[in-house]
């Protein structure tokens, strides 16, 4: 496969690393914020599509080829990217700290 080489016209780069960059618009950071947040939302229901496919292959006989705690644990991980780990992650701890600051009040 033969792939077409790029000059430095047609090369892409980030805005903020051209010169003359002056900083994103209002406008562009709440494009930004809001594509972040439709992405965390797409995640969320896929790993609560994904969680209850894998809960309801356990509990069907035959169909489920996990067995036991560890059985589910390997087939959720194997389910999720580490993208999804990470995203996750954030999630629960974004959440955590903000039922940890209601408390503290």
């Amino acid at each position: 496969m033969n792939m077409a080489k790029q000059n430095e016209a047609t090369k892409l780069t980030a805005p903020h690393k051209t010169e003359g960059f002056r900083g994103y618009t209002l406008s562009e950071l709440r494009q930004q914020r809001l594509v972040a947040r439709v992405r965390m939302e797409l995640l969320k229901e896929k790993m609560t599509y994904d969680a209850a496919e894998m809960f309801k292959s356990k509990l069907t006989p035959g169909e489920g080829k996990s067995s036991g705690v560890l059985g589910i644990l390997n087939k959720g991980l194997r389910l999720l990217s580490y993208a999804d780990i990470i995203a996750l992650g954030f999630s629960m701890f974004r959440t955590g700290r903000k039922i940890i600051g209601f408390f503290r009040r």
